[in-house]
């Protein structure tokens, strides 16, 4: 099992629950705001600190509540579809390669 240590991801995700957390719920201490996401107070505390060992269905549920899971979701679907694009080639290529090859007599 590969141990995912933290990131700048996921310590910027922490970043964005903090700053959910004291401007978006009014200040809410961390107790509050553990018991409304369903962890407990020490994971809650991980995961504002970006730690790599919380569960991926902790951060869903703080995702939802923050109102960011879908974005996640979109943006994650754009970068999908731009690989696709950029793995796939354009017929300009295709006709640049082909005027490259010559045929045998």
């Amino acid at each position: 099992m590969i141990k995912y240590e933290s990131s700048s991801s996921l310590q910027r995700l922490g970043q964005l629950l903090r700053q959910w957390r004291l401007e978006g719920r009014d200040g809410e201490i961390q107790e509050v705001t553990a018991a409304r996401l369903g962890v407990g107070l020490t994971t809650y505390r991980k995961m504002e600190q970006g730690d790599g060992g919380v569960a991926i269905r902790h951060w869903i549920v703080a995702l939802e509540a923050m109102g960011r899971l879908e974005a996640l979701f979109a943006a994650a679907e754009r970068e999908q579809e731009l690989v696709r694009l950029l793995d796939t080639p354009s017929s300009t290529q295709e006709a640049r390669r082909h005027r490259g090859r010559r045929r045998k007599p």
